[in-house]
């Protein structure tokens, strides 16, 4: 299952249609996959947190900038359980940069969708 923290900061009519673009990629794919969508600060920590709680080998996926890639690496229980996967959303996206993660969402979710298991 693929666990997706969406930035819920500025969600509307526009930035619907790349929620729809990454859920036409991971149903291409074939996989299993839900959106938690963050509220307010700390809430993308809670979510990693959650699914991370188990002893299953968990993927998150952040879908939004520096800000909540932050958020959830704090909040994930055990980094050796947890596949991470970014989909960069944010203004900045500095780390996507810097790890060369395609700024290109529909891309950037392809890499994530069709890796290899």
């Amino acid at each position: 299952m693929y666990h997706i923290i969406v930035n819920g900061a500025h969600l509307d009519k526009d930035t619907m249609k790349d929620i729809e673009a990454v859920r036409s990629v991971f149903d291409r794919a074939g996989k299993k996959y839900e959106f938690c969508y963050t509220k307010r600060t700390g809430d993308a920590a809670k979510f990693a947190r959650e699914i991370t709680s188990s002893n299953e080998i968990e993927t998150v996926i952040a879908m939004g900038g520096d800000g909540t890639i932050h958020e959830i690496l704090n909040g994930i229980q055990d980094l050796s359980r947890c596949h991470l996967g970014l989909i960069p959303w944010g203004t900045g996206n500095d780390f996507a940069a810097s790890a060369g993660i395609p700024s290109d969402i529909k891309r950037a979710t392809e890499i994530i969708a069709f890796r290899a298991a």
